[in-house]
């Protein structure tokens, strides 16, 4: 067929065309209108035009021929002519049809109020999960998202493992990422924990370039989580995490140069991937760029500048920078302030740290 080409037909555009339209002539079944108008709309083998386009889209269309449907929506979208509340109505004719990239993108509409259709987080999920059912890949993750977050639908960790593990099994880096996520912290979730399968699904997601995956998987090996403990491949994914801009990666990349984890130990390169979190504004980065600068850690010690650091961290909500703020105003000559204490410490007890809970209550007299 000249219109895809082949070893015996070469592509060609103008003999699609006169095909086409000898076929158009004879068939109703749309099909040949509808390569009609796809040819129209590109200008490929005839000159452009966007009503020849429509009108063979729509003949193609009344006969049946249901990708047209989702064809008008794209023309309706394109180029000079743009028209959004058509499109929008031939989309909705083409998810009705049961078109899977109709239904799939005609949730996108929905989940993220694109005009002229409204936010609708219910009429978004069901339209994801329609497309997932019918092997949609994007649509199975975007399904399982909403199901784990509650987008439109009550949460369901159950339902969002099975369309993670759907897509994931076809090579969707994020949903693997995803999945593992779950797996690995299936307590929280209400699931057993499966830290084993974590690590292979973070592995998967990992060497196909996905950022977070590459950080979780480094900091099983750092911990020993679910595969042999190994600083060397902890240190490698953490590197190639925070060359792509993970924050949490660049700060476990400056922990891995500080403590000499799978490298020589190198406070500047430290102090570096610390920085370069920090600026991002990452709470644990910031509380430990705040450490360096109070202990003179490859810096010149400066007590002021940690103290601002950690406070901006505990603003952010970091723990261990309450828990030091606490330990600071509780026991530093120069800044004891008992009240200040109580408040840091109080601040991370509140978020389960154990030690700031303890100190707190002594210093209330429990």
């Amino acid at each position: 067929m000249y219109y895809f080409g082949d070893s015996l037909l070469p592509l060609s555009y103008p003999s699609a065309y006169q095909w086409f339209a000898k076929a158009a002539k004879k068939s109703q079944t749309g099909e040949a209108q509808y390569y009609l108008g796809k040819l129209y709309n590109s200008g490929n083998g005839v000159n452009k035009s966007f009503a020849e386009a429509v009108k063979q889209l729509k003949q193609s269309a009344n006969y049946g021929f249901e990708d047209a449907l989702y064809e008008l929506y794209q023309v309706h979208c394109d180029g000079t002519r743009k028209n959004h509340t058509e499109a929008y109505r031939w989309l909705e004719k083409a998810a009705s049809a049961g078109l899977v990239d109709a239904l799939y993108e005609n949730g996108e509409f929905c989940y993220h109020g694109r005009f002229p259709q409204s936010q609708d987080y219910h009429k978004a999920v069901r339209l994801y999960e329609a497309a997932a059912m019918k092997g949609h890949v994007q649509a199975m993750h975007d399904t399982a998202y909403c199901y784990r977050h509650g987008k439109g639908t009550d949460i369901s960790t159950k339902h969002a493992v099975m369309w993670y593990r759907e897509a994931a099994l076809k090579g969707h880096a994020a949903a693997q990422s995803n999945l593992g996520y779950l797996l690995e912290h299936g307590e929280g979730f209400g699931l057993p924990k499966q830290i084993a399968e974590a690590v292979k699904w973070y592995k998967e997601a990992a060497e196909q370039g996905n950022a977070i995956a590459m950080n979780n998987l480094a900091f099983c090996y750092r911990h020993g989580r679910g595969i042999e403990e190994d600083m060397d491949k902890a240190f490698h994914w953490f590197s190639k995490s925070a060359n792509l801009g993970h924050l949490a990666a660049q700060n476990h990349l400056g922990q891995c140069y500080q403590l000499g984890q799978g490298v020589p130990i190198d406070l500047d390169k430290a102090l570096y991937w610390y920085r370069k979190s920090a600026d991002q504004k990452h709470p644990p980065a910031l509380n430990n760029l705040a450490l360096a600068f109070e202990q003179g850690l490859g810096v010149q010690q400066n007590e002021s500048e940690a103290i601002r650091l950690y406070k901006e961290a505990s603003d952010l909500g970091d723990m261990s920078a309450q828990y030091n703020l606490g330990d600071w105003y509780h026991h530093h000559p120069r800044g004891k302030d008992l009240e200040l204490a109580k408040k840091y410490y109080s601040l991370a007890a509140a978020q389960g740290d154990k030690e700031a809970k303890e100190r707190l209550n002594r210093l209330l007299g429990r």
